[in-house]
């Protein structure tokens, strides 16, 4: 038994210089008018006084994060 395994090209672009509060969701927003939009990660840092609690005002976008089509 033979297996055909498709190779699928994916294209990961690193995003720099991005706003504190960029969110995955507007990094996909954006880009997919250049084409469709398989996974987006911004990174992010915790704000202090951080109470232990984790929610969206309690983390920051650090600048950076990456799109693959």
């Amino acid at each position: 038994n033979k297996v055909n395994v498709a190779k699928v090209q994916k294209t990961k672009s690193l995003i720099k210089n991005l706003p504190e509060d960029a969110t995955k969701e507007d990094l996909k927003e954006f880009f997919e008018k250049f084409g469709p939009v398989k996974n987006t990660k911004v990174f992010t840092k915790p704000v202090f006084p951080y109470i232990g609690q984790k929610g969206p005002n309690n983390f920051k976008c650090t600048g950076v994060g990456f799109v693959c089509f």
